[in-house]
């Protein structure tokens, strides 16, 4: 059809680092893993409404879902202006929060992904994060809110967690005590590096197949370690998924994951 439209998308969510850890002391197992999930849901939510406002229902338009981002390939017949007002909209209910989505979109008439199309999208981004929607009330700084969330809901990598015998979920007081030698905990915060340079000059399918190659190993092979080498009850995930990683657990054992998940990774990258 003549008037359909062709468009590369990008979302990208901003402030996730400070809204996750802005926790108290008390009780801060279980809050991180509410506002982790929370961090998924606005991302979810975001994508949901950009394919129904797009009338996307093939899962094959996502190119890559992880971290907070994604890119999402649209033929449509909304116009440039109404796909802007849409986005307006959309990102003006997040405007007091402290996770905000930024969300571009680039003209695809041809309808390739490559890598100028990729880099003007992100081009737009950039400019989008100066021009973010603020009001008197954005200054006035009050802890976020969290929706409460059940943990049984959550699955995979993101549902491992130290429970006791019960099955529930055991708070950083309790894991420490599991360390060997000195009951310390550690922190282990991982990404993968030159991610754009790694889906530059690639086929569309080649974008789709390392998206799911990446949240896979960060995903179902992260547990399988975790699993394999009897960390269940040292190592609590905060999150995972996409291209990157944060646990934290007995400073022993999240020492030797370390090394573990770079020799795994070495494997993988070839």
């Amino acid at each position: 059809m003549d008037n359909m439209k062709k468009y590369i998308l990008k979302c990208d969510l901003s402030g996730i680092q400070s809204f996750i850890f802005n926790v108290p002391g008390d009780g801060a197992a279980r809050e991180l893993k509410k506002r982790s999930g929370y961090v998924q849901t606005v991302a979810d939510d975001c994508l949901k409404q950009l394919r129904g406002f797009l009338g996307i229902t093939d899962d094959d338009d996502l190119l890559y879902n992880g971290g907070g981002n994604f890119y999402l390939k649209a033929e449509t017949e909304r116009t440039e202006t109404e796909l802007s007002d849409f986005i307006a909209s959309l990102c003006e209910g997040y405007k007091l929060q402290d996770i905000f989505p930024y969300i571009a979109f680039v003209e695809n008439n041809k309808g390739e992904v490559t890598k100028e199309l990729l880099d003007a999208v992100n081009k737009k981004i950039q400019r989008a994060k100066l021009r973010r929607p603020l009001s008197y009330e954005t200054f006035d700084a009050k802890q976020q809110p969290v929706p409460d969330r059940d943990t049984k809901d959550i699955k995979g990598i993101n549902d491992q967690v130290p429970r006791d015998e019960n099955g529930q979920m055991l708070d950083f007081d309790k894991i420490v005590k599991f360390s060997e030698g000195d009951e310390k905990l550690a922190a282990l915060k991982l990404d993968v590096d030159n991610l754009g340079a790694l889906f530059r000059d690639r086929k569309e399918d080649d974008y789709k197949k390392l998206s799911g190659e990446l949240t896979e190993f960060f995903d179902g092979h992260l547990l399988e370690l975790i699993k394999k080498n009897k960390m269940k009850q040292h190592v609590y995930t905060v999150f995972s998924g996409g291209d990157d990683c944060f646990l934290i657990g007995c400073w022993d054992r999240i020492f030797e994951l370390a090394i573990v998940m770079r020799n795994e990774f070495r494997t993988f990258q070839k």
